[in-house]
């Protein structure tokens, strides 16, 4: 053998001298030594496949699979619930207060403009004088979605402080849908009614309402766009 080489082998392998309780003592030693160098290399060999496999995963499966997987999880808890997914917008459940409202209101904004013009299938654009007063007058409180309604105008002339009449006409031109809205960002009153609940939700506690201004978009892919645009502005 070379000088520097090292063979490693069981000593009861390598002894030729006849068994003892000894050898016997050194044989049991030498076993576990091996047992040991077996699981630590199957050990080794199960992390990397599962290294491997996470890997092979990452590259094979997209977000859109992996939603698919979590859906098939969740039917199969083990309590049973009833899965309600609101994942990416394709929800398996709605909420029918907030529906039912939109569309008593698009039937009240249609009502409105109907006042100022009305011909056959042809109608006006909404005045913003009185209109709070008609409001009143169209809703009945005694209605479950009109009552929602009352409310929630309620809640925006209490709480942010609205002008009754401004952010009735807001809600009618937005509902019709009739125009592009001016100023393109936001508007004033949906402005005040987002930013209520930015310092409610994000704001943590600092009263930051009144010195922000609020741009909504389409989408998050947009959003990040502008903050990326906004960031590097001077």
């Amino acid at each position: 053998m070379r000088q520097g080489t090292f063979l490693w082998c069981p000593a009861w392998v390598a002894d030729s001298v006849p068994f003892s309780p000894a050898k016997e003592e050194r044989w049991l030693y030498d076993k576990k030594i091996i047992c040991i160098l077996i699981l630590v290399c199957l050990c080794c060999l199960l992390v990397y496949a599962d290294e491997e496999a996470e890997k092979q995963l990452k590259k094979e499966i997209g977000a859109f699979e992996i939603t698919a997987m979590q859906r098939e999880l969740a039917k199969e808890n083990e309590a049973g619930y009833l899965v309600q997914d609101a994942g990416r917008g394709n929800s398996n459940w709605i909420n029918t207060q907030a529906r039912y409202a939109f569309t008593r209101f698009i039937e009240y904004a249609l009502s409105e403009c109907e006042l100022t013009m009305s011909q056959e299938n042809m109608a006006g654009q909404a005045g913003a004088y009185g209109i709070g007063e008609r409001f009143d007058q169209a809703m009945g409180a005694e209605d479950g979605t009109d009552a929602f309604l009352i409310s929630a105008v309620q809640y925006c002339v209490e709480t942010p402080g609205l002008n009754k009449d401004a952010l009735l006409k807001e809600l009618v031109d937005a509902v019709i849908g009739d125009y592009y809205p001016s100023p393109s960002r936001c508007l004033p009153s949906k402005e005040a009614i987002l930013n209520a609940y930015l310092e409610s939700a994000l704001y943590n506690g600092v009263s930051l309402s009144g010195q922000t201004g609020v741009f909504p978009t389409e989408g998050g892919s947009a959003a990040m766009v502008y903050i990326s645009d906004s960031g590097k502005s001077p």
